[in-house]
């Protein structure tokens, strides 16, 4: 009945061009803090494949926004009078192109680097002996380097970004280019002057290079040469980060392929002569070239030692002595010697009785998967695989990477924003403890099977079967790895308790980052899980009744962090209100101070009670630190507000005024609301059901667990008072409204502060009248309109509060689904925001003046003020990346709210134009075209 058309779809248009355009330069801002500020993205890939991955997952919700919103009318394409895409446009913008161009640019800046130093350190040494042999082993250990990483490239990009195959083909140039210049081109005219071993370490690399390049891209087979010769080197790579089509990609690769293999062909008859002059007609075994890492075994000199100090032991002693010496020797000739026994043993197949080590999953990181790999091999060998399992490189190799993690806690920066960076390292803390438990069970599970095999006649490993070493020998050799990560997660634990922050301001201010956390911490639990029944994650306990320090079973961080987030979050509750207390102690000489404290304090319980949900949807709930910060929220500010209106009795009731008492009584209905909403279970708990007669005491600063049943009555007690103290309000309330002659309570409000608003002026639409008159008449008219809406705005503004004292509500029209429904992945602010656009466009008032008097726009300028700044300030490098992810979300977020705003407020105007001439329908009798 009320319907009226309210504006056209050119006055929405100019309504949110402002915003789109701010948006818009946001965005090119990110693009622009990709470009520069994070630093190389090749080189985050290749060091933190995680907080890499951050980025991509940020880039693709970008990508499920357009998608999602591809049928609406302001997303198809809006083309200039130029051609392109206009600026401002209001379609969601894409910055996946932009970060793709990146990554292509700095991947192939990252593949020169490499030889850039190796060639700067070949300068330095060109006056020593041999400094040609010198380089090309030096020039094979990079090139040997950048292709072991592209199958992790491969595996963390994309397909549809083609980064891989860039990298791959980067890669490829580099090596084979840099490579045929020490060999003296592809006719290798200085193969002759190589040393044999100089020969072996070129042919294997060659081997390497091709195998891996036909793995990853199995189209470069039919490329060989027999079957696709290439003249030259196909020129793709420019420094531009220009896009490279899929198959002339595949081209240049498999030039380079074909190139080396050719040059492998002539360097093998080369090493063949070689081997015929030095009486050696069987070439080495592949090998990879790697660093010589220390070795980190039992030291024949330590065992000896310790036998020359205990003279005095028993004969069993002795024995058992004398036999660790026997292995620590054979582990240091196994590896002096493992080339050399190559060279003239054949090959023995390994045994494979028995699985003793878990099949890797797509899930594990590059390192786990090696490393088990490696003990697979070690334990399954059929000579002494205790000695082969001591002398693996992989455990000199742990302490070095308990060094550098435990550096990287002490050192880094891991506050608010720097998340990824505790991810990564938690991961590869979890990785090592994973590899102990394989190692501990892997190896006494061959050490049972040799046990089972050395009576067994007919079995056909039983004459070489024996028994190498006990379970305790086992045991002993694991120790100090098993103390030293033990030791780096109570690290861990420390840094969650000091070095990140209040987890609780966390989770407020930046949930994502807190999300990362949550993540982390529940990957051991998943762990846990996995390996709970393997013989070694049983409970051990000590003498005293505890766990011992250094048990091999993985370690739960849980606990400790969950205990850490519920301190922070008490903590926090408190902080809010000691700024109020310090504010009203500086104001107590002025007027009214009584009342403004009271005004304080409701705001800052409207706030913290705000934040209720949110926990409640962030944390898992068997963590339970949802219902420790309700408990603390209802606790802060029941004691507050208790204290200001004089006690469960509400002594100072009345001495308040009519405003502080609504403001009161509708705090005490959103209090209660958003209590028996998030917990059910407090409704059971009314008065009348259950009586209190004071407060459970459950909240001592120490973090600890509260029951679920005790926290549930301390928010019913809350609930409870507060509730008795808000019908003496109502009736204080009453009291002052017939003094008043007003017998009508007010609607309830939220308390928010006051945002700047961000409308039409009257006064910039009434100077543009007067600059303006030359106009046409129809100009005139449209303008005075402009006039008439912004007047219009201003007073719905200012006077909303006073219309609903004496206006019935109206009910909203629901004729059309103008804004979509929010879902569960929205973020917070998204979904109050939709909540409000969809209250404003379905109101049976003019609608086009409540969607420009909304508040959510004048948010939205301080909104890009507050990223931008982010963007220019925070240091953005390597492991910085939660805090880009947490821009770009909100920067997604204002994109999809103007799209959702233009799109429903022009479907309400098409609904309006189409009731004008319907007699029939209820709205038609009262509408008229306003504008």
């Amino acid at each position: 009945s009320e319907s009226s058309l309210s504006a056209t779809d050119d006055e929405v248009d100019r309504f949110l061009a402002s915003f789109v355009n701010d948006v818009w330069e946001l965005g090119d801002f990110i693009q622009e803090t990709f470009a520069t500020r994070i630093g190389s993205l090749a080189d985050l890939a290749l060091k933190n494949p995680s907080a890499m991955q951050v980025i991509i997952e940020t880039v693709e919700e970008y990508e499920v926004a357009i998608a999602k919103y591809q049928d609406y009318e302001n997303q198809k394409d809006s083309i200039t009078e130029e051609g392109e895409e206009g600026k401002g446009s209001l379609k969601i913008a894409s910055i996946r192109d932009g970060v793709i161009k990146q990554c292509r640019m700095d991947f192939e800046l990252k593949s020169f680097e490499v030889f850039s130093t190796v060639h700067m350190s070949a300068a330095d040494n060109a006056d020593k002996d041999n400094a040609a042999g010198n380089q090309l082993i030096a020039v094979i250990h990079a090139a040997t380097k950048l292709v072991g990483e592209i199958e992790p490239v491969k595996n963390l990009f994309p397909t549809d970004w083609g980064v891989d195959i860039h990298w791959s083909l980067c890669v490829s140039n580099v090596c084979s280019n840099n490579l045929l210049q020490q060999i003296g081109g592809p006719d290798g005219h200085n193969l002759p002057e190589l040393s044999t071993d100089q020969l072996f370490d070129f042919i294997t690399w060659v081997e390497f290079f091709c195998g891996t390049l036909e793995t990853a891209y199995p189209l470069t087979v039919e490329k060989n040469p027999d079957k696709a010769p290439f003249d030259s080197r196909p020129d793709l790579l420019h420094g531009d980060g220009k896009e490279v089509e899929l198959e002339d990609a595949i081209d240049a690769l498999a030039w380079a392929k074909n190139t080396l293999w050719g040059v492998h062909l002539r360097a093998k008859e080369s090493y063949e002569a070689h081997s015929q002059t030095d009486d050696n007609d069987t070439l080495l075994p592949l090998p990879v070239p790697v660093e010589k890492q220390q070795e980190s075994h039992i030291s024949v000199t330590d065992i000896t030692q310790e036998v020359a100090i205990t003279q005095e032991m028993s004969t069993a002693q002795e024995v058992e002595i004398a036999h660790e010496v026997e292995v620590a020797q054979e582990v240091e000739i196994t590896q002096e010697a493992k080339k050399a026994d190559k060279k003239t043993n054949p090959s023995k197949q390994p045994r494979r009785t028995t699985e003793y080590i878990r099949t890797p999953n797509d899930s594990q990181s590059q390192f786990l998967t090696s490393a088990l790999g490696e003990l697979r091999e070690a334990i399954s060998t059929p000579d002494d695989a205790f000695v082969h399992f001591c002398a693996l490189d992989l455990f000199s190799d742990i302490r070095s990477i308990l060094e550098r993690l435990k550096h990287t806690l002490q050192t880094e920066d891991l506050t608010e924003n720097n998340c990824c960076l505790v991810q990564s390292t938690c991961k590869e803390h979890l990785d090592l403890q994973i590899l102990l438990v394989e190692a501990d069970t892997g190896m006494k599970a061959r050490l049972k099977e040799d046990r089972s095999l050395l009576n067994n006649d007919t079995n056909p490993f039983a004459s070489e079967s024996s028994l190498s070493a006990t379970d305790d020998e086992v045991d002993r050799f694991l120790a100090s790895f098993v103390n030293d990560v033990w030791e780096l997660g109570d690290f861990i634990q420390e840094t969650f308790a000091t070095r990140i922050g209040s987890l609780a301001d966390l989770a407020l201010k930046n949930p994502s980052a807190m999300q990362v956390i949550i993540e982390t911490v529940e990957e051991y639990e998943v762990a846990i899980a996995k390996y709970q029944d393997y013989e070694n994650q049983k409970d051990s306990i000590t003498e005293e009744g505890e766990e011992g320090k250094g048990s091999l079973k993985i370690a739960s961080i849980r606990d400790g962090v969950i205990k850490q987030c519920r301190m922070d979050f008490e903590l926090k509750s408190f902080e809010v209100f000691s700024t109020v207390h310090m504010s009203a102690a500086d104001n107590a000489d002025k007027d009214n101070a009584a009342g403004n404290q009271l005004i304080a304090v409701i705001h800052a319980a409207t706030k913290l009670v705000g934040e209720i949900e949110p926990v409640k949807n962030l944390f898992p709930t068997d963590w339970g630190v949802d219902i420790h910060w309700s408990l603390c929220v209802s606790n802060v500010c029941s004691n507050n507000l208790l204290q200001q209106i004089g006690g469960p009795d509400g002594h100072n009731l009345p001495e308040l005024s009519t405003d502080q008492l609504f403001d009161f009584i509708t705090w005490v209905e959103f209090f209660c609301g958003t209590l028996e909403t998030a917990y059910p279970l407090t409704v059971e708990k009314n008065p009348d059901k259950a009586p209190f007669d004071s407060r459970p005491d459950l909240l001592h600063g120490d973090g600890k667990e509260v029951e679920l049943e005790d926290a549930i009555d301390a928010l019913a007690w809350a609930k409870n008072t507060l509730w008795g103290v808000h019908l003496r309000a109502k009736e204080s309330y009453e009291a002052h409204s017939q003094t008043d002659d007003n017998d009508t309570l007010l609607p309830l409000p939220v308390p928010v502060e006051k945002q700047q608003e961000s409308h039409i002026s009257v006064t910039d639409i009434t100077q543009e009248v007067a600059i303006t008159q030359e106009m046409s008449t129809a100009q005139e008219v449209e303008i005075a309109h402009e006039v008439e809406v912004a007047q219009e705005v201003e007073i719905t503004q200012e006077a909303k509060k006073a219309d609903k004292k004496t206006n019935p509500s109206k009910q909203p029209r629901r004729t059309t689904e103008y804004i979509r429904t929010p879902n569960d992945s929205q973020s917070q602010f998204l979904t109050s925001a939709l909540g409000e656009l969809r209250e404003a466009i379905s109101t049976p008032d003019d609608a086009f003046v409540h969607f420009c008097a909304l508040d959510l726009f004048s948010d939205i300028r301080s909104i890009l003020e507050r990223l931008k700044h982010t963007l220019q300030t925070e240091d953005l490098t390597e492991n910085n990346c939660c805090l880009v992810q947490s821009t770009c979300k909100e920067h997604l977020d204002l994109q999809i709210l103007l799209v959702e705003a233009d799109t429903g407020m022009k479907a309400r105007l098409k609904e309006d134009r189409s009731l004008l001439n319907n007699d029939t329908n209820p709205f038609a009798s009262e509408s008229s075209l306003s504008a």
